[in-house]
């Protein structure tokens, strides 16, 4: 009788460094899942999950941006993580708004994702709601960007591994967390415990020890991180030179809200509040000081 060799758990794992990624690379059992594992130095106790990816074939692969702060690697054979039943929501559309609703388990956190094309790689939270109740309901104002729509169980992890620390830096409060690198987060805030949450920056990790600054004068005194993309309509400004300032220019609603954020990078998915306005014409001009470095801006039409 031939006994059949066990499973490799700790496979041995061959490492590619490109420009600007370090992959590595193992031979896998097709369809099991393994956990990328770091740690910055061999003193260092435990390891840090880096991702959880599943094989499809005989050959493990992943990825991770440079620079990381982590200085040794190894990839361990795991248990499949447990499958939660996603509901099937009814849709409702009335006058001026669209509903979804599906049977819930009351006291359960659901999230609200959309996609606007089924071209797109990943959805985009939209929004959450905890029914108290056996149906849960979550409605949009019409018209809405989004064309596909689901709701879900909220993961475990959908808030940061090791909660939300906060340091002041000078007279910028800076936020804290343990994030999965190449990771969209959404950083929310709010003035009182009454009032709603709202988008403030949309942060792609690119460390595993992510921290966000917000800037000077900040009015939340509240703050959560999400995973996911923040729920927001992008507008393009144009931009023009006026009295040695950079002028952006959007039409826009009068008396409406507006964010605009900035980014040195188009690359880094990391995009940060700059000033919030009030548009005070169909054309709203805001005009910014000129600065001796490459940036990006865009403006965030608030809810």
């Amino acid at each position: 009788m031939r006994l059949v060799d066990p499973p490799d758990r700790h496979p041995e794992v061959e490492l590619v460094i490109d420009d600007d990624e370090l992959c590595l690379g193992w031979s896998a059992l097709a369809g099991s899942w393994y956990a990328v594992e770091g740690r910055r130095s061999l003193d260092q106790a435990g390891w840090t999950t880096l991702a959880t990816v599943r094989t499809v074939g005989p050959d493990g692969n992943h990825c991770l941006p440079l620079p990381t702060p982590h200085r040794h690697f190894r990839v361990r054979l795991v248990e499949p993580p447990p499958v939660t039943e996603a509901p099937d929501p009814e849709l409702l559309v009335e006058e001026d708004r669209i509903c979804l609703r599906w049977t819930a388990e009351a006291g359960t956190r659901y999230v609200i994702e959309g996609k606007r094309t089924l071209d797109e790689t990943s959805w985009t939270l939209i929004g959450d709601a905890t029914p108290d109740t056996a149906q849960g309901e979550y409605c949009l104002d019409l018209p809405v960007d989004w064309r596909y729509l689901r709701v879900r169980p909220r993961e475990e992890d959908a808030q940061p591994d090791h909660g939300l620390g906060a340091r002041w830096q000078g007279d910028r409060i800076c936020l804290l967390w343990t994030a999965q690198v190449g990771r969209s987060y959404a950083v929310m805030g709010r003035e009182t415990l009454e009032s709603e949450w709202i988008p403030v920056a949309q942060v792609r990790a690119q460390v595993v020890e992510m921290e966000h600054c917000l800037p000077p004068g900040t009015p939340y005194r509240y703050f959560r991180v999400e995973v996911g993309e923040v729920p927001s309509d992008v507008i393009h400004p144009s931009i023009r030179l006026e009295n040695g300032q950079l002028c952006l220019d959007w039409d826009a609603t009068p008396g409406a809200g507006y964010r605009i954020e900035t980014t040195d990078s188009l690359d880094s998915g990391t995009w940060a509040e700059f000033r919030t306005v009030e548009a005070g014409a169909a054309i709203a001009t805001e005009c910014l000081p000129m600065v001796d470095a490459v940036r990006f801006y865009r403006v965030i039409a608030l809810p």
